[in-house]
């Protein structure tokens, strides 16, 4: 009965910590998510506008009323940039930004800096 406690506790134990995880857009835990009280073409756009603000080059970019998604390419290093928004309820967006290959620094200025051309973060 030993064996099963012990098979029932690491069941438990993985369980918990898959449950813990962030969302990352695929792999790593250095996405960083905030939400906005702004309309996925608002946020849409003012994402993009960093992005190039930043010089990045755009390899790809899809909007449609529920969401859109940015690839960006570094140039100096190749590493991709993508930005994931999601639309919530009530013109509410949630933005994802992860800079690869897992740039938590980079990804939270450029969050920064998305939320400054929209209104306060929504609570």
């Amino acid at each position: 009965m030993t064996w099963k406690a012990s098979l029932g506790a690491s069941l438990l134990a993985a369980f918990a910590l898959a449950s813990c995880s962030s969302s990352d857009l695929g792999t790593g835990i250095n996405t960083v998510d905030r939400e906005y009280a702004n309309s996925v073409k608002e946020t849409h756009d003012a994402a993009l506008m960093t992005l190039i603000n930043q010089g990045l080059e755009i390899e790809s970019n899809k909007i449609d009323a529920f969401g859109a998604s940015i690839v960006a390419r570094r140039g100096t290093t190749d590493d991709k940039v993508l930005v994931d928004v999601k639309g919530l309820e009530n013109a509410r967006t949630q933005v994802s930004v992860r800079v690869q290959p897992g740039d938590k620094v980079k990804a939270t200025l450029l969050q920064d800096q998305i939320g400054q051309k929209l209104t306060p973060p929504a609570k």
